[in-house]
């Protein structure tokens, strides 16, 4: 149990502590030009990061929005777990229709049917990517390391 909560720690606190500093479009520039990625996968992934980062605003949004119509949260927990419910599928359902204009406007300029993609600025490899990177590949391994120990 302790060598599955050391790797569900390992895996998932890095990618927390991590996601609020990735810049979606640097990311799919690498992506694309450096692993050579499928560009639809790229550009698709890349709105969906820039999505993503929306959600807390939106979420602040509709509950505003619901407190200011007289559907705010009770003091009880029930009042809020329902709160929380309902604002969750209002999220839900903003984030479909923002996902659907997303993809029609894509699909209008051309996303689906370009077979050769040009990149807005280059993606240079530094020094500092490289360390990321290093430390991403121990990180990664100290689960295995100590269940080799605790086997042995």
């Amino acid at each position: 149990a302790a060598t599955a909560g050391l790797r569900i720690v390992v895996l998932a606190l890095p990618g927390v502590a991590v996601a609020p500093l990735i810049e979606p479009m640097a990311l799919a520039d690498q992506l694309g030009q450096r692993l050579r990625l499928p560009h639809r996968f790229v550009v698709s992934f890349a709105a969906a990061l820039q999505r993503f980062e929306q959600l807390g605003q939106t979420w602040q949004h509709l509950s505003r929005a619901r407190r200011s119509r007289g559907f705010g949260p009770g003091r009880g927990p029930v009042s809020r777990a329902r709160h929380a419910a309902s604002v969750t599928f209002a999220l839900l359902v903003t984030t479909m229709r923002e996902a659907t204009s997303a993809s029609i406007a894509m699909d209008a300029r051309g996303f689906a049917r370009a077979h050769r993609r040009t990149w807005a600025e280059p993606a240079p490899w530094t020094r500092v990517d490289t360390a990321v990177l290093g430390v991403g590949a121990l990180l990664a391994a100290v689960p295995y390391v100590v269940e080799a120990l605790v086997a042995s």
